[in-house]
């Protein structure tokens, strides 16, 4: 569901640019309650991973710059 709801989003996105030239819309996977137990357990993961660096942590939990 997500990737469909993700590339329907994105065309939106894409015709409002006319408009709105930095126009996003996109879903935010911690504010969706089904996957809150996912999430719980990847950021567990990540934050019990004392050999990697914490750039490398970011980029895991999808905060890559």
């Amino acid at each position: 569901m997500l990737p469909l709801a993700d590339a329907v989003f994105g065309a939106l996105a894409a015709g409002l640019r006319g408009w709105f030239a930095e126009a996003r819309i996109e879903i935010d996977p911690d504010r969706v309650p089904a996957l809150v137990e996912d999430r719980e357990r990847l950021w567990a993961m990540v934050s019990a991973a004392d050999f990697i660096s914490a750039d490398e942590k970011r980029q895991m939990v999808g905060w890559a710059q």
